[in-house]
């Protein structure tokens, strides 16, 4: 949907809202390339014609920090379309932990 809603959970630097594809995409962007790696691995998705659930893990890397965890996506799908994206860390803490140091 080219007004699909991101929102990402938590208390640090990259929790927030953002409208519109584009903004999704810079917002993405951004967090993809402030890391120096990223590995994801998807470990579950539960699904129905009204929405979907992404369970996955994701290790992160910058200069000698490292970061493991694990991450929800939870999906609103409204005509076959996503509308809606809730990204949640599993750990809260130990993701606003990672990220406020960058």
């Amino acid at each position: 949907d080219p007004d699909v809603r991101w929102r990402t959970y938590g208390s640090g630097p990259n929790a927030g809202e953002f409208q519109g594809l584009d903004a999704v995409l810079k917002y993405l962007s951004a967090t993809g390339g402030s890391v120096d790696s990223m590995h994801s691995e998807l470990v579950d998705v539960f699904a129905s014609q009204r929405g979907a659930v992404i369970h996955y893990r994701t290790r992160f890397r910058r200069g000698t920090k490292e970061a493991e965890g694990e991450y929800f996506l939870f999906l609103r799908i409204e005509s076959d379309v996503v509308r809606e994206v809730v990204a949640v860390p599993w750990d809260q803490e130990a993701a606003r932990a990672f990220w406020e140091t960058h």
